[in-house]
């Protein structure tokens, strides 16, 4: 039984990063973004060629901010919403109800220290085609 409360505590404490990332991304606030990545975080984003993205991997929080948030610019109003990305921790982002990102978090010491990033339309096909916004839930 006590595994099963130190699990509980480690999903709510995963899901409380997750969550304070999405609002540091929605309010485009830096200050918080920046408590919560990791100082050496990588991110790595697949645009697949149709999607403007940086082509090599960017480190360093404050780069890391600054593409998220240009990245995010882009697309005004966006909906964030958290959710499990292949097994991972995760924020799905849509824009005028299409799925148009999908980041998977990986998170050491309490900070994201690893984002990937899809945003290559080919590959969020299956995301549209399954997304409960698309059906109005």
């Amino acid at each position: 039984m006590s595994g099963s409360s130190d699990d509980s505590g480690e999903r709510d404490r995963i899901r409380d990063i997750v969550r304070a990332f999405q609002e540091a991304c929605e309010a485009a606030d830096s200050t918080a973004l920046a408590a919560i990545l990791d100082p050496d975080v990588t991110i790595v984003i697949d645009g697949g060629g149709r999607v403007r993205a940086p082509s090599t991997p960017i480190s360093g929080s404050e780069f890391v901010g600054r593409v998220i948030f240009a990245t995010l610019a882009r697309l005004p109003l966006v909906a964030i919403a958290e959710q499990s990305v292949n097994g991972a921790p995760g924020l799905v982002v849509r824009h005028n109800g299409c799925v148009v990102g999908v980041a998977a978090l990986g998170i050491r010491f309490d900070r994201i220290h690893e984002l990937w990033v899809v945003a290559n339309p080919d590959k969020l096909r299956s995301w549209n085609a399954s997304d409960p916004a698309q059906d109005g839930q």
